[in-house]
């Protein structure tokens, strides 16, 4: 479910989760890592009894989807109240998140630290389990607001506050993202309300967005996107004070991507990616 190439999934959820700015923080310090800190991160020694403080935290949180949970309610509510049950369910499901600690952690030890591993075919060894540790706890600790005094918290802590986030590579989506960061709440608002509008059209965001995906999959470009889709959620979540609509969210993360992949995709297309937020900021 979660990964570099379906990135707009993980900012989805993330935009979602009341830990939101940090977990995205953190994100973008992973991404910042390469095979020299995994070396320095992997030589930390863990915290006294860390195998017991880790099962704590993981007894506390949840290893179902929150839009499966959902679901399986409407499903239950239906057999009594008919199709009302799905239809008054249809906001709550656009606003749950589809993934949950369980992707979140596979796709940062998977993807996102493939550095840390030596794989040859379907056989992975890791190669670096002290620096997965250091940074599935920092993670644990953000994910369920243990708080950055938690003893697995410290080392990542420590590593964060000492190291920049990944930066942005690509000139025009930094250009986006400072739009965003700088944009009131009405304009991103309208940026919503702009896409809804497009959608009522008959324009199709799944479809421009799996253009999109695939283009900056088959150029290598998903690191590069990932970074800035992080950014622009970062932006996005630290501009409005409140939980953004889920159509702003979309609006955003489409503007990114067809900048991102810009000279791959038609110019209709990336128009229309673009224009509902470039057309509301300017």
């Amino acid at each position: 479910m979660y990964s570099l190439v379906n990135v707009a999934v993980v900012v989805r959820d993330l935009s979602r989760h009341q830990h939101g700015v940090a977990l995205t923080n953190d994100l973008l310090h992973v991404l910042a890592l390469d095979d020299a800190a995994l070396a320095e991160l992997d030589a930390l020694p863990p915290p006294q009894d860390a195998g017991v403080l880790r099962r704590v935290l993981l007894d506390s949180v949840s290893v179902e989807s929150p839009a499966l949970q959902l679901m399986a309610t409407a499903r239950a509510a239906s057999e009594t109240a008919g199709f009302a049950a799905w239809s008054e369910s249809l906001g709550l499901l656009e606003a749950a998140p589809m993934g949950g600690w369980t992707e979140l952690h596979r796709w940062v030890n998977d993807e996102l630290l493939e550095a840390a591993w030596d794989r040859v075919g379907d056989v992975a060894v890791v190669r670096r389990p002290g620096a997965l540790a250091v940074v599935d706890d920092g993670l644990l600790t953000t994910y369920t607001e243990a708080g950055p005094d938690h003893p697995l918290a410290r080392r990542w802590r420590a590593w964060t506050g000492a190291h920049d986030v990944a930066p942005i590579s690509h000139d025009a989506v930094a250009r986006v993202v400072d739009m965003v960061a700088t944009a009131p709440p009405e304009a991103l608002a309208a940026a919503g309300d702009a896409l809804n509008r497009a959608r009522a059209q008959g324009w199709s965001w799944p479809l421009a967005m799996h253009d999109a995906c695939w283009a900056i999959q088959l150029t290598g470009r998903t690191s590069a996107a990932a970074v800035g889709q992080l950014h622009g959620l970062r932006a996005l979540l630290s501009s409005g004070g409140r939980t953004p609509r889920p159509d702003v969210v979309a609006a955003v993360v489409a503007a990114i991507h067809a900048t991102v992949a810009a000279g791959l995709l038609a110019s209709d297309t990336v128009a229309s990616m673009c224009r509902p937020l470039l057309g509301q900021l300017g």
